[in-house]
């Protein structure tokens, strides 16, 4: 987690809360018509989403 944080430039504490933003928004967005993918994609922040896309592959290493 440390290592994430380090390669984007921001504090573990940011990190885990945007983390965790994430996790919550895509468990509480409720079943649409349209795939999951877009789903999250439409609920989520443009930095949230553009960090999740950057942190994924340094946490599943």
């Amino acid at each position: 987690m440390t290592e994430a944080a380090r390669t984007l430039g921001i504090g573990r504490r940011t990190l885990y809360a945007k983390m965790k933003h994430l996790e919550i928004m895509m468990r509480s967005h409720p079943p649409s018509g349209h795939s999951k993918r877009q789903a999250k994609m439409s609920i989520l922040k443009p930095d949230t989403f553009f960090l999740a896309k950057r942190i994924t592959p340094t946490l599943s290493q």
